[in-house]
């Protein structure tokens, strides 16, 4: 998912470090990873999850795009149209299908949904932008591959930097309301209690 956080605040800041020579290599961008790769499990993946135990249908809030969605998708494009002729990669990263189900029991799934596709007709408009999807249920329902709903390890980051080298699940205005309907199905259609069950 675009990170407006990281995109605004932390590109800045990595700007700035470039020009004062005190961002680390690219190959120690993952220096921690290894002493760290225990923290990747089912466990860590379900553990902050707002796993309820009653696995029925929840009724959803009306689907809506709040401001900040807004301010967020004009200062990307923003972004893009002042760089005419750089050409800009994002991808929604794939959470875990842990995250999905506790924004599902809050009811606020289907609102997720319609901010990713607000954000992807919005981004799509710019020429210079490409956008990614990479989420698949093999891949979100992986748990070992999380430490928790967010953070996936480096064999899915290597997996998406690879297919978007290759233009693997690219959104464009035609095909990207597929990708939003599918997306949709696979969740709301998920077994969360056997996903789920120790």
């Amino acid at each position: 998912m675009l990170n407006k956080d990281v995109l605004i605040d932390d590109v800045r800041l990595m700007l700035k470090k470039n020009e004062t020579g005190d961002v680390p290599l690219l190959t120690q961008a993952y220096s921690w990873y290894e002493t760290r790769k225990d923290e990747f499990s089912k466990e860590n993946a379900l553990k902050n999850c707002s796993i309820t135990g009653v696995f029925e249908e929840v009724t959803q809030r009306e689907p809506s795009v709040e401001e900040n969605t807004v301010k967020a998708a004009e200062t990307i494009k923003g972004l893009a149209l002042r760089y005419p002729n750089t050409r800009f990669q994002f991808f929604y990263s794939p959470f875990c299908m842990s995250y999905w189900y506790g924004r599902y029991a809050e009811g606020r799934f289907l609102s997720d949904v319609r901010v990713l596709e607000y954000s992807m007709e919005e981004l799509l408009l710019c020429e210079n932008i490409e956008l990614f999807f990479p989420t698949t249920y093999e891949m979100i329902t992986d748990f070992d591959s999380y430490k928790d709903s967010m953070h996936f390890d480096m064999e899915i980051q290597y997996q998406i930097f690879e297919e978007m080298r290759d233009g693997k699940n690219r959104l464009t205005k035609e095909n990207y309301k597929d990708y939003i309907e599918n997306f949709k199905n696979m969740i709301l259609e998920s077994n969360f209690e056997e996903l789920f069950k120790s």
